[in-house]
């Protein structure tokens, strides 16, 4: 979790977060460090449970950005 398509600033982006290590990664590339310090956030399962308040987080982030920065950003960090 997140698992769906975000609207970005010029398309959309499909992010598939699937474990806590992939969360850390994901955070670190949205450049949101919050969200890694809260310990909502940090089990998939707080992220699960608490998605009705996390991904319109996640939305806002993703829409900054265009679809070419996405995906250089989640190169870089492969």
């Amino acid at each position: 979790m997140p698992y769906q398509a975000f609207t970005v600033s010029d398309g959309e982006v499909v992010v598939a977060v699937g474990t806590d290590r992939q969360w850390l990664v994901f955070c670190d590339a949205i450049e949101w460090p919050d969200l890694v310090a809260d310990p909502r956030w940090l089990a998939v399962r707080g992220r699960i449970v608490g998605r009705a308040e996390l991904v319109p987080e996640n939305t806002r982030s993703m829409a900054a950005r265009s679809m070419r920065d996405w995906i250089a950003l989640s190169s870089s960090r492969s």
